[in-house]
């Protein structure tokens, strides 16, 4: 059966049904320390600093995003969610494509930047944050390395350890000065915190002067690091010289520390989202590179 048509569009300010149908997705999708008072969320539809995109399908809105305009260089997707029954189908995307579009319009210069939850050690299925993470690492965002983003939200209670993302700057890096006026500037026009808030220094307390972007991927040493497996193969691994030959490789995998441990071990330390992809394949066979440096770079390409 084919999908319904959906429409992007701006929410009017008079809209009071459409803007009813977005506080039901909004309360059911945002994570309750995260969520703003109604009144605050209706504020946004008539503030010339905001904008509230609204997806609808069959007239009925069933996703929306609302971002900011802040300094000159930054725009904060400050909230972005699709209705439980329409997820998976690009329909997140589409959101997301059409705020940068509007921003684009308005400031080409400007850069995106997000709020999302740090995800946990370890993900369990269906965990949202590691989905949300991986949502956003397909559209390019990169996370700002050694932020402990703080939410400067406490009316429903203490929001969980937070990340802060970025899309569409260049370079590998991040200078601290243009990080600080960021977070000054979200924390003063989205959260109307005063100048000078002591949390933003101690953000900023121990990161570099030049700050690293990360791509967003379960192998950062942020979270956890995941292990590289090296499945077994007919071709004799490489070994460094002196390294002891293991006793018996029987049932068991090289790990890309030097260590080994039965499949069972291994799996139970892995992340749920860690995806492990045999390098017994024929294009594979003739590769100079290590074994688990293959795996590794066709695990970077699936996530």
């Amino acid at each position: 059966m084919p999908e319904p048509p959906c429409d992007i569009a701006v929410l009017a300010q008079d809209d009071r049904a459409g803007f009813e149908q977005m506080s039901r997705i909004y309360q059911r999708s945002i994570e309750l320390s995260e969520q703003k008072s109604a009144a605050e969320i209706a504020a946004t539809v008539a503030d010339p600093q905001y904008s509230v995109l609204v997806l609808r399908v069959n007239r009925e809105v069933r996703g929306f995003a609302i971002f900011c305009f802040l300094a000159s260089d930054i725009w904060l997707l400050e909230y972005l969610a699709v209705d439980d029954a329409l997820r998976s189908r690009g329909n997140g995307t589409a959101l997301f494509l059409a705020a940068k579009h509007a921003a684009d319009a308005r400031n080409p210069s400007a850069q995106c930047v997000l709020e999302v939850d740090r995800p946990a050690p370890v993900a369990a299925p269906g965990d949202d944050r590691a989905r949300r993470l991986s949502f956003y690492r397909a559209l390019g965002c990169r996370r700002i390395e050694g932020l402990d983003y703080i939410l400067p939200l406490t009316a429903n209670g203490k929001p969980p350890p937070m990340m802060l993302l970025v899309h569409g700057l260049d370079g590998p890096t991040l200078p601290k000065a243009k990080l600080a006026h960021w977070l000054e500037a979200i924390y003063a026009n989205v959260y109307a915190q005063l100048p000078g808030d002591h949390r933003i220094a101690d953000m900023l307390s121990s990161l570099p002067e030049q700050v690293p972007l990360i791509s967003l991927c379960w192998r950062q040493r942020s979270w956890r690091p995941a292990p590289v497996i090296e499945y077994p193969s007919s071709r004799p691994r490489h070994r460094d010289p002196g390294e002891p030959q293991h006793p018996s490789q029987q049932g068991n995998y090289h790990c890309s520390d030097g260590l080994y441990a039965p499949m069972h071990e291994m799996l139970t330390n892995l992340p749920a989202v860690f995806v492990m992809l045999p390098v017994e394949c024929s294009w594979l066979r003739h590769s100079p590179l290590p074994e688990f440096e293959i795996a590794n770079r066709r695990l970077q390409s699936r996530l």
